[in-house]
């Protein structure tokens, strides 16, 4: 009897452990790994997040950049916070055509939440 309670302790334990690991596999996965945004995308999903966030009227942006059999880029979207005034959109579109080399009719920018 004492063995079998001791057992059950043990197993405890155990479940207690495999709990920890799987919340801090969790924890590491949803924060993103070695050479990936936070947002989950890739490093030029994060600059380019970066710096269309420091466009004025803007704030928080996700980029999404699509590529090509060769793996150039060949389009991309944006989502940024808030209603955008023409010359915001504008100005995240010309910085995505500059940067990526990208027709203009391949950039999409969307205000969050009016989708």
């Amino acid at each position: 009897m004492k063995s079998l309670l001791e057992s059950l302790r043990a197993a405890r334990h155990i479940e207690l452990l495999i709990l920890i690991v799987l919340l801090a596999a969790l924890a590491l996965f949803m924060l993103g790994g070695a050479g990936r945004a936070p947002s989950g995308g890739t490093d030029a999903e994060a600059q380019l997040e970066k710096l269309l966030g420091r466009v004025e009227g803007v704030g928080s942006v996700d980029v999404m950049i699509s590529l090509d059999a060769d793996g150039n880029p060949a389009g991309a979207a944006v989502v940024a916070d808030g209603p955008l005034s023409v010359r915001a959109t504008l100005e995240i579109q010309s910085a995505i055509q500059a940067l990526l080399d990208i027709d203009l009719s391949r950039i999409r920018v969307i205000g969050r939440g009016g989708l």
